[in-house]
């Protein structure tokens, strides 16, 4: 059984997270500020992997019938920096 992290009550495997992560992630530099488009399906899990990659918070910048603008400021400008 894959080891799991759980965020808002939902389990994640680290395989799910880091294609989560890897679909919003800077292409120059992963630790870089994130600012990005995603479906709206994907926001619990984007918010797990963005936390879980960066120990950043995801802001929702504006919301589109099918997906959502987001931001974080990245690993560099987060808490384990």
């Amino acid at each position: 059984m894959p080891k799991t992290y759980t965020h808002e009550g939902r389990q994640y495997t680290h395989a799910e997270l880091e294609t989560a992560f890897e679909a919003v992630e800077d292409l120059d530099h992963w630790k870089a500020p994130i600012d990005t488009m995603i479906p709206k399906a994907d926001l619990a899990i984007t918010k797990a992997a963005v936390i879980f990659y960066t120990a950043t918070e995801v802001t929702v910048d504006h919301v589109g019938p099918t997906h959502l603008a987001i931001s974080a400021p990245g690993y560099w400008a987060g808490p384990a920096a």
